[in-house]
């Protein structure tokens, strides 16, 4: 057979003959394989070629000759004579007594690839640096504006400890018994500040739960209750219902932080008369989402910078009074979350909006290996019913390194029409009880092996 046609083609081609001996190289081979044509001239057996290999090439070169059409094996990876790794798809065309391979060779493009993937995890731990930095930034601003409240009421403990020595030393118990009062007021008061800075502080930055964004918000505004900054501002929620959605709830608060720390320190260089900021959550039907409406009655936002807000370093702010990372950093934050921040018109003050998925769509998205490429296919989908939050994320920590994907709900209504487009497998209702236990209706659990995984859970949930 004539191989001279291959000889200066770009891509490999070998050939064997009817005993599937090696008999021809074209001279791109040796590139591929690293060694000079006197030595690739010497190999007798194709595994002698493709080194450290683990692919039965005697099953598809069989199946190629008996069916005399051509076939591609997989995704190869062996090593060359230097020790590099290559990786190349083959494909096998049947010619008279001979077996042409012609290699497609990908190792450059998976060497990019890996080289892509480490570029993207530096990257992310960067910008995970920042966001930590610019987390610190935040609540630094907090803490130094409730410094001088909780000062006060310490001033006031040590008076009052003082008074009390003083009355317990003339039996005076009645006066006592009011600097006692007053001594627990104040310390409470401090209890209070501390304890509404403490979900900021955990180390959860990436944990994902369901979450009601009324008591985030009400989380949120506890920070600033006794602040210096706002206690000259009206700050007020609106919102009716459950408001559900599924992110981390700390980096969450964080965007909120800053949104609501941006409004009172507009409202306060601008020294607005009547300062207002209102918090509002709704939900949008026709988009499946919820929305968090931060507004104020400040002055707004100038119409030439409007498109630069969200960039990293920009501010309109006095250099050491803003990072210009605030509201970059809440975006890529939001982003993450499979949502937007928007900046909307209006007619006076400022008004943004952060829109996020319900937590149907959220919970689903989160749990799905297959769209995160972490599995070839999607796994079975659970629907959970409930209306208990905590519940909720206990069969989420408990199911999250299952293969199954999970999908919350705290509406009643319309689960055959959510059973059926998203293909439910199977339906559990969870029924709340005031004793934290989860009880359940399980509905439609045909695989034993399931059944069984739920059973577990459901000791799990009571051991608890």
């Amino acid at each position: 057979m004539n191989f001279s046609l291959y000889d200066h083609l770009l891509s490999p081609v070998i050939s064997l003959d009817k005993e599937n001996n090696l008999c021809y190289f074209n001279f791109i081979c040796s590139t591929v394989f690293n060694t000079p044509p006197r030595k690739l001239n010497q190999l007798k057996k194709i595994s002698e070629l493709f080194i450290n290999c683990d692919y039965d090439f005697e099953k598809d070169l069989k199946e190629a000759r008996s069916t005399k059409s051509p076939s591609v094996s997989p995704e190869l990876t062996f090593e060359n004579f230097n020790g590099d790794e290559v990786t190349v798809i083959c494909k096998f065309i049947p010619a008279n007594d001979h077996m042409i391979i012609n290699l497609l060779d990908f190792s450059i493009e998976k060497r990019l690839h890996n080289k892509y993937k480490e570029q993207i995890k530096e990257l992310k731990e960067t910008h995970e640096q920042i966001v930590k930095a610019d987390k610190l930034t935040a609540l630094g601003q907090i803490i130094a504006g409730i410094g001088h409240e909780i000062g006060t009421p310490l001033i006031i403990v040590e008076n009052r400890l003082n008074l009390l020595f003083q009355s317990l030393q003339e039996k005076d118990f009645n006066e006592s018994k009011k600097n006692m009062l007053r001594l627990k007021k104040e310390f409470d008061r401090i209890t209070k500040i501390f304890s509404s800075m403490k979900a900021v502080l955990k180390n959860q930055e990436d944990h994902f739960e369901v979450i009601d964004l009324g008591s985030l918000v009400d989380d949120v505004l506890k920070l600033f209750k006794d602040s210096n900054s706002a206690k000259k501002i009206k700050i007020e929620k609106k919102v009716s219902g459950n408001h559900w959605v599924m992110a981390n709830s700390i980096k969450l608060q964080q965007v909120l932080v800053n949104m609501v720390k941006n409004s009172i320190d507009s409202l306060e260089t601008n020294q607005i008369k009547k300062p207002k900021i209102t918090i509002e959550i709704l939900e949008d039907i026709d988009t499946q989402t919820q929305r968090i409406k931060v507004i104020d009655n400040g002055l707004g936002v100038p119409e030439n910078i409007r498109e630069k807000i969200f960039d990293m370093f920009f501010t309109s702010k006095a250099v050491s009074d803003g990072t210009g990372l605030g509201l970059s950093i809440s975006k890529k934050i939001i982003d993450a979350f499979s949502g937007e921040i928007l900046l909307n018109d209006t007619d006076g003050g400022c008004e943004f909006e952060i829109v996020l998925p319900n937590v149907e769509m959220g919970s689903f998205t989160v749990t799905n290996k297959y769209l995160s490429g972490e599995s070839e296919s999607e796994d079975e989908k659970l629907l959970f019913v409930g209306d208990n939050v905590g519940q909720l994320n206990k069969i989420y920590d408990l199911l999250v390194d299952k293969s199954y994907i999970l999908i919350f709900t705290n509406k009643t209504e319309g689960l055959e029409e959510l059973s059926s487009f998203l293909l439910i497998d199977s339906l559990v209702k969870l029924i709340a009880c005031e004793t934290g236990d989860v009880e359940a209706e399980v509905v439609d659990l045909s695989k034993d092996s399931l059944k069984k995984q739920f059973e577990t859970v459901e000791k799990k949930f009571v051991k608890d």
